[in-house]
C-alpha cells in the first residue's frame, strides 16, 4: 500500500529541492543547455514534477533510518498535543490545514488575477486582429501547421515586449511602441503561434498546478527560471 505522512513530504521536499538547486547551478550557463540538451532538461525537470506529485511510500521502497536528532525532531512534529475522539492535533495537523488553507487561497489568486489580465488587455489593448498586415501574417503561419487562425493580436501601450496570452482563445500582446520590419513582425508572430500550437499553455498549467499545491516550497522560484527558461527553448 502508498504511505503517506510527513516522512513522505519532507523526503519528496528534500529529493526535489535538491534536484532543482543542482539543474539550477548546472544549467546557470546558457551554453551548457545548448550543449546538453533541452530533452535532458526536460527529464530532471519531469522528474521533480513526478516526485512532487506522488509524495508516498511506495511498497518497493527501501526505508533508511534517519539520525536520532532528526528522528526525534520528526517524532516531535507528529506527536499529538490533545485529542477530539479520533482526530489526534499535532504540528504536523495543525501544517496539514495551513497548507489547505494555502492552496485554496494560492487557487483564488490564480482564478483572480487571470480574469483581471483578461479584462485589462480587453478594456485598453487595441485590437489590430483584422489589421491586413497581420492577419495575412497569421493566416500565412497558421497554414504551415495546417491549422485554423484562432489568434486575437492587441497592441498595448505600456507593454515591453511581446506575450502570448490565453483564455478562452489565444491573445498575441504586441507593444504599441515597438515598430517591427516585416520579417522582425513574421518571426514575432511565429515565436508566439508556437507556443500555442506546442501546447505551452497546458503545461504552464499543470506547472501552476503543483506551484500552488507546494506553495510553501522555498525553491519554487529557482524551479519557476528554469521552466520558463526550457519553454522559451
Amino acid at each position: 500500500m502508498l504511505h503517506y505522512s510527513f516522512s513522505t513530504i519532507f523526503m519528496a521536499f528534500m529529493s526535489s529541492s535538491v534536484i532543482i538547486i543542482i539543474m539550477y547551478l548546472f544549467f546557470l550557463n546558457g551554453n551548457t543547455l545548448s550543449f546538453i540538451g533541452k530533452k535532458l532538461f526536460a527529464f530532471f525537470i519531469g522528474l521533480v514534477l513526478l516526485r512532487l506529485l506522488l509524495p508516498y511510500e511506495f511498497p518497493f521502497t527501501k526505508t533508511i533510518p534517519l539520525p536520532d536528532a532528526l528522528s526525534r525532531i520528526i517524532s516531535a512534529i507528529r506527536h499529538p498535543w490533545f485529542a477530539f475522539g479520533n482526530i489526534k492535533c499535532s504540528l504536523w495537523s495543525v501544517f496539514q490545514i495551513i497548507w489547505m488553507a494555502g492552496i485554496v487561497f494560492q487557487l483564488f489568486r490564480c482564478f483572480r488575477g487571470h480574469r483581471q489580465t483578461r479584462l485589462y488587455l480587453l478594456k485598453y489593448g487595441r485590437d489590430c486582429t483584422r489589421a491586413p498586415e497581420y492577419k495575412a501574417l497569421l493566416d500565412d503561419i497558421c497554414r504551415q501547421y495546417h491549422k485554423p487562425n484562432p489568434f486575437r493580436i492587441l497592441k498595448l501601450a505600456n507593454q515591453n515586449i511581446p506575450v502570448i496570452f490565453y483564455s478562452r482563445q489565444p491573445y498575441i500582446i504586441l507593444p504599441e511602441t515597438m515598430d517591427f520590419s516585416p520579417d522582425d513582425l513574421y518571426f514575432v508572430l511565429h515565436h508566439e503561434v508556437l507556443h500555442y500550437f506546442h501546447h505551452h499553455f497546458i503545461i504552464q498549467g499543470f506547472f501552476g498546478l503543483i506551484s500552488i499545491v507546494y506553495w510553501w516550497l522555498p525553491v519554487r522560484c529557482l524551479f519557476q527560471k528554469q521552466f520558463d527558461l526550457l519553454l522559451e527553448i
